[in-house]
């Protein structure tokens, strides 16, 4: 594959600027002499392609907007993930902020000897250039990649790009989240909707159960997502009792011609959770 290339990531800039993203650059890039003073108090060689953001960009800074990623306030309990919805590329400008700026990220790190940091995602993964090398470095450990740094700030995109359309499914209607597993092809992507699925039923109780027992009761013979539908099924419990007898009637009177694919399954949900081994044989 060709490797990606400065005008790559500004077109991607460029994209990102008018949808879900905000996208900040320097006023100013950054002049040579900025970087030569860099260069000489730390005795250090800033790549070519680093060089090259640096002087047109000063810095980059790209977030999801906060009205679809809302932000984690001061003591929620959440998960990595829910502080990971941007990073930065440091630079070297004066209306940087601390977490951005070159300078002092390189003495916050200066010791670790992997190189110079030019990457932070929020929460997580910093990264650093050696050599036009980039190299991972997270929970104390390094590694080394392929690709150059404009590679490497491609792929984080995507998975920033990612994240965003998990966010959106999050935000759906039960209805929405029914239409498009109905619709989804592939495997990931019903898995995605089908936990999103639970959640809601966790939410919104009855009156979610019941719209979505039938969908179950459809994917429960869809051989790519039956564990987690099984899993769904048996959370729901009790409250799982009218699917559960639909599906031993399916077996025993015989309206399916997959008898044993149906017999197998309520076993698993059986075997699943202790809660529904009366349901099963009550029903």
């Amino acid at each position: 594959m060709k490797p990606a290339t400065f005008e790559d990531l500004n077109n991607k800039i460029k994209v990102l600027s008018n949808s879900e993203f905000i996208v900040s650059t320097s006023k100013e890039p950054t002049k040579d002499s900025e970087i030569r003073k860099i260069e000489s108090k730390y005795n250090i060689k800033i790549p070519p392609s680093y060089r090259e953001i640096l002087e047109k960009m000063g810095y980059l800074m790209v977030e999801i907007k906060e009205e679809i990623w809302p932000r984690p306030q001061a003591y929620d309990i959440g998960t990595v993930r829910d502080f990971q919805y941007g990073f930065t590329v440091f630079g070297i400008a004066e209306e940087l902020s601390p977490q951005s700026d070159l300078e002092l990220v390189i003495e916050e790190f200066k010791d670790l000897n992997l190189g110079i940091p030019f990457f932070k995602l929020y929460g997580g993964h910093i990264a650093f250039i050696k050599e036009d090398r980039i190299i991972l470095y997270t929970r104390n450990e390094s590694k080394i990649l392929e690709g150059n740094i404009y590679d490497f700030l491609q792929d984080e995109f995507e998975f920033l790009e990612r994240d965003l359309e998990n966010i959106k499914k999050k935000n759906l209607s039960l209805d929405q989240v029914i239409s498009q597993l109905y619709e989804a092809k592939e495997k990931k992507e019903k898995i995605e909707l089908i936990v999103i699925l639970g959640k809601i039923i966790k939410k919104e109780g009855k009156s979610a159960i019941d719209k979505v027992l039938p969908v179950l009761k459809h994917f429960i013979k869809d051989e790519e997502i039956t564990f987690f539908v099984v899993s769904l099924i048996s959370d729901l419990g009790e409250d799982a009792e009218t699917l559960l007898a639909e599906m031993q009637e399916m077996y025993y009177i015989g309206d399916t011609d997959d008898k044993m694919h149906i017999v197998t399954y309520l076993g698993k949900i059986r075997d699943d959770s202790d809660a529904t081994i009366d349901i099963l044989m009550h029903a």
